[in-house]
């Protein structure tokens, strides 16, 4: 956390260029906690990539535990499916999609999401997606959007540019 916490503000290097492994690492430090959610929750990763792209390890792990961890959140009862998604973006670069089966995002809400102090939560200071967004916008260079949401669920989608061009095509 510490060394998170410290790439905050500063230019952090973006030096790593396996997305695969942080990917699944991310999905296996939730997988070794979701017993405790009693075999309710269904974490699945889906995809590979083989664009190549550069990223900093620390923090883009950063983003996808936090929108795992809201996509649990999300989960009516305590119980559904997050799926993780990682893909060659068409136009260079990796797509990578957290869609969870949870209750979805109130229509007037949208990406307000991403703004710094806004929450739809009970508790918390509103600060988790706006630092996700700092990390892939301002650090990577990259775009993140709700793709979708409904009753049913929600898709947060972003893109990381080529490592050889720094183009992010379109999400």
């Amino acid at each position: 956390v510490s060394t998170r916490f410290s790439q905050i503000g500063s230019l952090p290097k973006l030096e790593d260029t396996d997305l695969n492994k942080v990917v699944d690492e991310s999905v296996e430090y939730f997988q070794r906690r979701l017993p405790q959610f009693g075999g309710r929750v269904l974490l699945r990763r889906e995809g590979r990539l083989s664009n190549p792209v550069i990223f900093n390890r620390d923090l883009l792990g950063w983003v996808l535990e936090n929108l795992i961890k809201n996509g649990i959140d999300s989960l009516r009862d305590g119980k559904g499916t997050i799926t993780v998604t990682v893909m060659d973006n068409p136009a260079g670069g990796a797509a990578i999609r957290v869609t969870d089966t949870g209750k979805g995002i109130p229509s007037h809400v949208g990406n307000k999401i991403f703004e710094p102090g806004f929450t739809t939560k009970k508790r918390g200071w509103g600060m988790g997606l706006a630092l996700v967004k700092r990390i892939v916008a301002q650090y990577h260079g990259g775009r993140i959007r709700v793709e979708s949401t409904s009753p049913h669920g929600t898709t947060i989608g972003f893109i990381l540019p080529d490592a050889r061009s720094g183009k992010t095509g379109v999400l």
